[in-house]
This record gives structure tokens, sequence and C-alpha cells, in this order.
């Protein structure tokens, strides 16, 4: 499994075989509107992802995953979000702060969709950039325990790296044989 505009997974040979391309294309959601070239060709499955903010995945995504519903539900499909801020993993109350991030529109998408999994990694937050959407304003607006929010890239990417690896492990399996 090769995912689309990325680099080929250690040992894989980075040409495609010809009539037997497994793609796994990562949707960025991006309006119900737009979008619809990522939904085109030969797919073998999709991961939709965005985002979080305060609980909620960017409406934007939301939009995208119920307008191409019957086209995300057809396919071998993965959700995932990124938001919580940090390295760790919980807080002062024990709280496992990734599945406490799962956004809430999370329950009517696997309703909708179907999906085979979904995951919450931690996100990247740059102060300085510019704000996407009014969620992302008023957050800036709110101390976190007194101090700002922080800054930084907190993607782990060796458990994303993780779970592609299982992604391509599971449509290795569902591949169809000649």
């Amino acid at each position: 499994m090769r995912y689309r505009g990325s680099p080929p997974f250690p040992g894989e040979n980075p040409e495609p075989t010809r009539g037997r391309r497994r793609d796994c294309r990562c949707l960025r959601g991006s309006g119900p509107s737009r979008g619809d070239d990522q939904l085109a060709g030969d797919v073998a499955a999709f991961q939709l992802g965005a985002s979080a903010y305060l609980f909620h995945w960017q409406k934007e995504a939301v939009a995208f995953a119920r307008h191409h519903a019957e086209r995300l539900a057809a396919q071998p499909l993965w959700l995932f979000s990124s938001g919580p801020l940090g390295t760790d993993l919980v807080n002062k109350k024990e709280v496992d702060l990734l599945a406490a991030s799962r956004p809430k529109e999370f329950d009517e998408l696997v309703d909708l969709l179907h999906p085979i999994g979904e995951r919450v990694f931690f996100g990247k937050y740059d102060p300085n950039a510019r704000p996407i959407g009014m969620s992302e304003r008023l957050l800036r607006t709110m101390p976190v325990g007194g101090e700002g929010l922080p800054g930084g890239d907190f993607r782990d990417r060796p458990a994303i790296e993780a779970w592609a690896q299982e992604i391509a492990a599971e449509l290795k399996g569902t591949a169809a044989t000649p």
C-alpha cells in the first residue's frame, strides 16, 4: 500500500504494480463542494482526517464526510483526528488525553460511514500562523492553566507510521488474488 504523494514504505517497491495498485488516499476534509478530485480514480481505501478544536472536528471535514458519505462508505475507510497538544498521554486526573480528545462528530460519522477504524493523534500548533476558523480564534483567547496554548509540533510520527502499517497490513489481507 502507498499513500498518494508520499514516499514508499521501507522495503516497498516505489513503482506500483501495473493494474494492481493498492492506494490508500489520505483525504483532507475541505468542504462538501471541494475535494471531488480527491475521490476520483480507482483507490483501495481512504483515510479521512482533520484537526479538532474544543472536541469538535473541523466543520469543513464534517461537511465533506456528509456530502461524500456514499462514496466513502463504499470503500475501506479510516478516520483520524489531530489536536491534543503536548506529549503527556494522561492528565493529572489520569484521563487518557487521546481518548478524551475524540471529536464528538465521530459517533455520527461512524454510523454514517462505517469506518474500519479511527485514531486520534497529537497535533501541531503554530501560534504565529493565521487561525483556522472561528474555533481557533476563540481558542487563542482562552488561557490554559494560566498559560497560553503551547506552540510546537507534538505529532508522534512513530505512532502515525505504526497506524499506517496497520492499515497497510489490513489492505494487504483484503487484496484480491489474481
